[in-house]
């Protein structure tokens, strides 16, 4: 909280709906999982990027795969 850093949990249970809603209106810039979830949020940034507009970073506590580093930077998000 010194950082002036707020965090916001993005509710995967409510659907892709309801990620992109609260990223869009929290203007999160930088999300943190797991990867299980990094797989779900390729998917539901696919379905409607435009939510998503606000996020940059993507900090995934697991493996990745070169495909979704590729499709990550093509959506500008690193």
């Amino acid at each position: 909280y010194s950082q002036s850093i707020v965090t916001v949990p993005l509710y995967d249970t409510l659907g892709p709906d309801a990620v992109g809603y609260i990223v869009n209106q929290a203007k999160i810039s930088a999300i943190v999982c797991d990867e299980d979830k990094l797989k779900i949020l390729l998917n539901t940034i696919r379905c409607d990027s435009n939510k998503f507009h606000s996020l940059k970073l993507i900090i995934n506590m697991g493996n990745i795969y070169d495909v979704q580093v590729d499709e990550f930077n093509q959506l500008n998000i690193t």
